[in-house]
């Protein structure tokens, strides 16, 4: 009976021993990871202008809304012209609405929107896309 209780109390040693030493590996670990996808995400989410003109592309083959297919289009052009590179007016809500149309029909820009939360997952749809 008394070598039972030196085997669990050895046993017990031995594991917070372990996990003494797997705990900081295991917070190192996850703060690399938290790092990184703090990086990922504080780079802002702006499209390009073939990024909405794919879109667009893509909203016409699926018979959306040809009020938001034209305001794409006219923000399509805002991107393009060298006068307007500085701040364009209602840009926040026509990316808003860019990403929601993004997610819907896929694409380049539905790959950019995903590659945000998993780079990976965002290179897959990117190339996929339906």
């Amino acid at each position: 009976m008394a070598k039972n209780h030196i085997r669990i109390a050895a046993a017990t040693a031995v594991t917070a021993v372990a996990l003494g030493v797997a705990a900081p590996a295991a917070n190192a670990v996850e703060a690399h990871r938290e790092a990184k996808t703090a990086s990922q995400t504080a780079e802002p989410l702006r499209p390009t202008a073939d990024d909405v003109r794919d879109l667009v592309s893509r909203m016409r083959a699926d018979g959306a809304d040809k009020n938001q297919i034209r305001e794409f289009e006219q923000y399509a052009q805002q991107l393009e012209d060298p006068k307007a590179q500085g701040r364009i007016l209602g840009s926040g809500t026509v990316i808003r609405k860019l990403i929601v149309a993004g997610l819907r029909h896929g694409g380049v820009w539905a790959g950019k929107i995903v590659g945000k939360v998993s780079k990976k997952a965002g290179d897959f749809i990117a190339r996929n896309g339906a």
